[in-house]
């Protein structure tokens, strides 16, 4: 008879556990501003939106939800901005972030406004043997 009590019991515990679970974990999450998005799945995100070519498809994705867009592919979140615009505006605002990040050598190749430093300077091979 108590075995019978007892299974009678353990379900309503365990919704009440459960529920109380999930309502504190739920408020502890803070509320964030993000950019629209499509919908995600729960273990791979948005990888599913993506195709063999992906610049095509987040071009297809940037004229459904506009030119900023948050994406999760697989648990890393990302942002992508389609518009030079945008692009400018994070660089401005997020200006702290990406200072005091290395200057890599190919940074001196590809942008004109980069100034060469001695160890960026590139190698010219001499014609002696």
């Amino acid at each position: 008879m108590a075995a019978a009590g007892l299974q009678s019991l353990a379900i309503p515990i365990l919704v009440i556990v459960f529920s109380i679970l999930f309502l504190t974990c739920r408020r502890r999450r803070p509320a964030l501003r993000l950019p629209p998005s499509p919908i995600a799945l729960p273990i791979i995100g948005h990888l599913h939106h993506l195709t063999p070519i992906p610049h095509q498809s987040l071009h297809k994705l940037s004229k459904r939800y506009g030119d900023l867009i948050g994406l999760r592919l697989g648990s890393v979140p990302c942002i992508v901005a389609s518009s030079s615009s945008i692009t400018k505006e994070i660089m401005r605002m997020q200006e702290t972030a990406w200072s005091d990040r290395p200057q890599f050598r190919v940074v001196s190749y590809t942008s004109p406004t980069a100034a060469p430093t001695s160890s960026s300077r590139p190698t010219v091979p001499t014609g002696g043997s």
